[in-house]
């Protein structure tokens, strides 16, 4: 001020310069206060910017938003320039612009301009709202997985995906888990995870806040099928001249109650009769609903078995008594009375050494014979008076002679036979009682 005013009166003098407020003196006698003018107060008006603006890494000026005069509501005041004649202000400071993703409420003005101040009352603060960007997810890269008869895939952060990203930002994915969409190797063919916010991490320079996370991923995925190795378990046979063979065929590496079986061409190394002979089952395939969830490693499956020799023969079946008399149909004829009673068979039937003359007869042989007699023995419900133990047959017609049990040893395997003849008892009779009665 000294240097705008020149006073030649030593009575005109200015004290308190450096005060808030200094005095003027006239003439020794006058003084007057002097004072700052008052203010021009100044009303403002911020309406709130609800959307239109989405997070995209770029910083959003508020002098853009709201310009002088719709802040100042005329135009008496659209020389104040923003930055030197006022700022906004947010919770006691000074903002100039908003990136990242939120409500900003109470956004206010601060005048700095000289002689003019914003009024005490009659201001309206505003809001700024900038919306999270969203993004999304899908699955990438190689995921499969051999069969294991569940739908449970697994995942790395490589795996995953997201679209979305404001450029020079980035974010992991941490979940290791997914779900295929079927258990088996043929319709397998995508995986899908559910995802939550603690499933992000952040890079550098970037916020999870500014972002709308995903919460599914999902992609194209695949099961192959399980290695499995077949073994073979080979039954014993009889000798027949060939050289095929039946085995059991089965994989250790079948999972839980899955529908699979196999089937092969099973051979002994030779056809000869041997113990621990090698059988090779090859042509080895796969069957049963699950099946195709597997694949054989092994192209033959061995294993080892018996071929024994064939047995001899078993003799036929004897005849049995009660069906004697339908077996032999043949006329009656006399037999000598003095004919011991000990061959009777059965219903007048006996057996002799050999054959009368001009008679029918049924050939027997000894084991025959005997089976006969015992069984015989047996239906009666005891022994018959009129046979024995042992098989008592006359060499011949009026012969005292009998052969005992065959009488005869003979080589293994050869019996000897004697005949069946049908008695006529009756006649006899009459000729024992004629005799009798001479």
């Amino acid at each position: 001020m000294k240097t705008l005013c020149t006073f030649t009166d030593p009575e005109w003098y200015i004290s308190g310069i450096d005060g808030a407020y200094p005095t003027l003196t006239i003439g020794g006698d006058t003084t007057w206060t002097m004072v700052a003018p008052l203010d021009t107060l100044i009303n403002y008006t911020l309406t709130d910017i609800l959307n239109g603006y989405t997070y995209n890494g770029n910083n959003i000026a508020l002098s853009s938003l709201w310009s002088t005069a719709s802040i100042f509501n005329g135009t008496e005041y659209d020389n104040l320039v923003y930055g030197t004649d006022y700022v906004f202000m947010r919770n006691g400071g000074t903002v100039s612009s908003l990136i990242n993703a939120g409500t900003y409420s109470d956004i206010t003005i601060d005048v700095l301009k000289s002689g003019y101040n914003e009024a005490s009352t009659g201001n309206v603060s505003g809001s700024l709202v900038i919306d999270k960007k969203a993004l999304s997810a899908s699955l990438t890269g190689t995921i499969t997985k051999e069969y294991n008869g569940d739908t449970a895939a697994t995942l790395t952060s490589q795996n995953y995906s997201l679209d979305g990203l404001v450029e020079g930002e980035s974010l992991t994915v941490n979940k290791t888990t997914a779900t295929y969409n079927s258990k088996n190797v043929a319709t397998a063919t995508t995986a899908e995870t559910t995802l939550a916010e603690d499933n992000f991490g952040a890079g550098e320079n970037t916020l999870l806040a500014n972002y709308v996370l995903p919460t599914t991923a999902n992609g194209t995925a695949s099961i192959i099928a399980k290695e499995i190795t077949v073994t073979a378990t080979a039954a014993d046979k009889t000798y027949d001249a060939l050289t095929s063979a039946t085995a059991t065929l089965a994989s250790s590496g079948i999972i839980g109650e899955d529908a699979v079986t196999f089937d092969g061409t099973a051979t002994f190394d030779t056809k000869d009769v041997g113990a621990d002979k090698t059988v090779t089952v090859a042509t080895l395939t796969k069957i049963g609903d699950d099946a195709a969830n597997y694949t054989i490693s092994n192209a033959t499956a061995l294993a080892l078995a018996d071929i024994t020799a064939t047995p001899e023969p078993e003799p036929e079946p004897t005849p049995v008594a009660q069906n004697i008399d339908s077996i032999i149909q043949f006329p009656k004829v006399e037999i000598p009375q003095f004919v011991p009673a000990v061959n009777y068979v059965s219903n007048n039937l006996f057996a002799v050494s050999s054959a009368p003359e001009n008679t029918p007869t049924q050939i027997v042989s000894m084991s025959e014979l005997k089976t006969i007699m015992d069984d015989k023995q047996t239906n009666e419900g005891g022994v018959n008076p009129s046979a024995q133990t042992q098989t008592r047959i006359p060499l011949g017609k009026n012969s005292i002679i009998e052969l005992v049990n065959g009488g005869v040893n003979l080589p293994a395997g050869v019996e000897q036979e004697f005949y069946i003849v049908r008695a006529d008892t009756s006649s006899n009779a009459d000729k024992k009682s004629t005799k009798k009665s001479k």
